[in-house]
């Protein structure tokens, strides 16, 4: 969760180390980006933003968590998915999202 004023990234300490840092670099993308809140949830107290701003803030967030030639690297060098996913303190799952959008295909 990101707040703006004053600026504040909140992290759930439940999650793991790779979600946080996921969670982090999409928190970083929206300020990139420039999105901008729509409006805060009532009930929850977190903020909305437009789903294409969310989509575009994933997608950044791959490429500063596993670069493409971090994958390429790491692909080169016969890692498993699990080994990538380690190797750059990220999820399976984001390993393979970043797969799937870059084309580089692991073993």
């Amino acid at each position: 969760m990101i707040s703006q004023n004053p600026f504040r990234i909140v992290n759930n300490p439940r999650h793991t180390p790779a979600r946080r840092e996921s969670n982090l670099m999409h928190e970083f993308g929206h300020l990139l980006l420039r999105h901008k809140i729509v409006r805060f949830d009532p009930n929850t107290g977190l903020p909305l933003r437009r789903q294409t701003d969310e989509d575009e803030a994933t997608y950044l967030a791959g490429c500063f968590q596993i670069p493409r030639r971090g994958l390429l690297w790491a692909v080169q060098r016969q890692m498993t998915q699990m080994e990538i996913a380690v190797h750059f303190n990220a999820s399976e799952e984001m390993v393979q999202f970043r797969s799937n959008v870059t084309g580089v295909k692991i073993r």
